[in-house]
């Protein structure tokens, strides 16, 4: 009986990955909340380059400066 649910472990390993990305995400929303991670990423239309920011009083008006999620 152990062929029968092969494909359903590989279907869910599959899942998983995408469920820990997803909850990655929502936890770096909480730690870094939406106007700071807004203002890391910049806007839709002209977007940050890595580790910079538009204005220097944008960058220093949080204390949170960089943030990487290492997994």
């Amino acid at each position: 009986m152990n062929h029968v649910n092969s494909y359903g472990i590989i279907r869910g390993l599959q899942f998983a990955s995408f469920v820990v990305q997803y909850f990655g995400l929502v936890l770096d929303l909480l730690v870094l909340g939406l106007q700071r991670a807004s203002d890391m990423a910049g806007l839709p239309q002209m977007p940050n380059d890595s580790l910079t920011f538009q204005e220097v009083v944008v960058e220093t008006a949080h204390p949170i400066r960089r943030f990487c999620r290492y997994i």
